[in-house]
């Protein structure tokens, strides 16, 4: 077949997560079942799959979500700065170069904003030189073998809520759901920010995972009142924390402290190697710190953006 562009009916599913789990820069969002989220979720998202098929297998991939909103187009791998980039087994920078080229010449039209692809493992450094802008972003990754996790979880943050009637479980319910998202709700108001996911979003993403190993996702509280939530994806032998929030009406109880505690346990029951706590938005140093005192070091990592013609275009008038 060689290079072709597919979308979630076409994919072979199986050759597709052959490939996720054989290259060794693949991540959760690299996976069929959280790109086919955004389609499900939003009717402006098409989710699309770039493969190079060799010998009946595909070799080389790209997952990409499309945007299209009044006629207009941005391509993201992946969005909201979640991990995208290619997949391949073992690959030449050369062959890489050459697929992403490929894919990219596949996009152009005069109806193209921009095109922005997430280099989580610094592979795609040549993309610089080749009229991408590059972003430089950061997470926090736990190491579990270079922690005593015994000693954090005798913290006054953990044992806080430990001592109350409060207790921390597995989500059930689509109400729980939507009491979850209600927090979400009451973060980004706390922090000035618009809501970038919808509860339909966190809906699917309930239902796609409920019943499967790669979702974790705990609530804490009581029968009557949620009062935090943490958000995880599992994956080979990292753990993804992918979105958390408290209720600011019971910051006391330390909700967050005891998801994470919570959530660093069942990697080393586990045998997980690694907790990756995802990006920290600017000026969110209380953040920062709340996940090195957990055990987080800094992990830097690009983003590579190209803005087309028309995208400049609706920059400049923009004022950007």
């Amino acid at each position: 077949m060689g290079f072709a562009i597919l979308d979630s009916s076409s994919l072979d599913k199986e050759k597709w997560g052959k490939l996720v789990t054989t290259s060794e820069s693949a991540a959760f969002y690299h996976t069929f079942e959280w790109c086919s989220l955004w389609e499900k979720s939003y009717n402006f998202c098409h989710s699309l799959f770039f493969v190079e098929e060799k010998d009946s297998e595909y070799s080389l991939g790209l997952p990409v979500v499309k945007f299209k909103k009044k006629g207009l187009e941005s391509f993201f791998s992946m969005p909201m700065g979640t991990y995208g980039g290619v997949l391949s087994q073992g690959s030449a920078e050369s062959e890489i170069k050459e697929f992403l080229l490929q894919a990219l010449d596949s996009i152009k039209s005069f109806k193209c904003l921009k095109f922005q692809i997430v280099d989580f493992n610094g592979q795609l450094s040549f993309l610089g030189r080749d009229g991408f802008k590059p972003h430089q972003t950061f997470t926090h990754i736990v190491e579990l073998e270079k922690i005593n996790l015994g000693k954090y979880l005798t913290r006054r943050g953990y044992r806080q809520l430990e001592r109350s009637n409060v207790t921390a479980r597995r989500i059930e319910t689509a109400a729980e759901v939507q009491g979850c998202y209600g927090l979400y709700l009451k973060t980004c108001h706390r922090h000035l920010s618009a809501p970038k996911y919808s509860e339909r979003f966190y809906q699917n993403l309930f239902w796609a995972g409920k019943d499967t190993g790669w979702l974790l996702w705990r609530i804490a509280g009581s029968k009557e009142k949620i009062i935090g939530y943490q958000i995880n994806f599992n994956f080979k032998e990292q753990l993804h924390l992918w979105d958390a929030a408290s209720d600011p009406e019971n910051v006391k109880l330390r909700a967050n402290d005891y998801l994470m505690g919570q959530s660093l346990i069942w990697c080393q029951q586990h045998r997980t190697c690694s907790y990756n706590l995802g990006g920290s938005p600017k000026g969110a140093e209380g953040l920062m710190r709340f996940k090195e005192h957990w055990g987080g070091t800094e992990k830097n990592y690009y983003i590579y953006e190209k803005i087309f013609p028309l995208g400049k275009l609706v920059d400049l008038f923009r004022g950007k």
